[in-house]
């Protein structure tokens, strides 16, 4: 298989992998806890997190890029509604991925890579590579160097490189020209 078709497939494979591994298989119910309970939680030293769960630096190094703010769901993490708005964020972000000149969408989803969910990032690339635009390059650059894990990283890195490789297209008119040029070159030495 060409390169050009095993990438957006192992990044996919990849993708699917990490949904299947972080989604949790019945929806577990928090335990119930008290206000003193609460009060000791807060009062411990931790990192500090804005709302949607990111530290405040890595939050201003995202804002940097000048994208909407990502999507933020309005329930708490265990509850059933949680897990559906992702389910649908998700659909919305692939459907989003058939409208590929439309720059508006793009930065929409490229939002999504920035979103405190990891299912959302793993379809905001999936989207971005079925977009096919050379302008989400410089963002998956940056988001790779801000990515939570290492394998992230990586998926970020090939997504751009992929998107780097030429179009069938500009791969006929590269070999059309070479092969101009070769005449040309042949026809001089004559």
């Amino acid at each position: 298989m060409k390169p050009r078709f095993v990438i957006p497939v192992a990044v996919l494979l990849v993708a699917l992998a990490i949904f299947l591994m972080t989604r949790p298989s019945e929806v577990v119910e928090a335990p119930a806890v008290d206000s003193s309970q609460k009060l000791e939680r807060a009062s411990r030293p931790g990192p500090s997190l804005s709302k949607s769960g990111v530290s405040p630096e890595r939050a201003a190094a995202l804002q940097a890029w000048g994208l909407p703010n990502p999507r933020v769901s309005p329930y708490s993490t265990s509850s059933e509604e949680h897990i559906e708005w992702i389910d649908e964020q998700r659909a919305e972000l692939l459907e989003k991925s058939h409208y590929p000149d439309d720059p508006a969408i793009l930065q929409e989803v490229m939002a999504s890579l920035r979103s405190p969910e990891p299912e959302l990032r793993v379809a905001a690339l999936e989207a971005v590579i079925n977009l096919g635009s050379r302008d989400a390059i410089p963002y998956l650059e940056q988001a790779a160097v801000l990515a939570e894990t290492p394998e992230e990283q990586s998926n970020l890195i090939e997504a751009a490189e992929y998107l780097k490789l030429p179009t069938i297209f500009e791969g006929r008119a590269q070999r059309k020209k070479e092969r101009e040029a070769a005449a040309r070159e042949a026809a001089v030495e004559e």
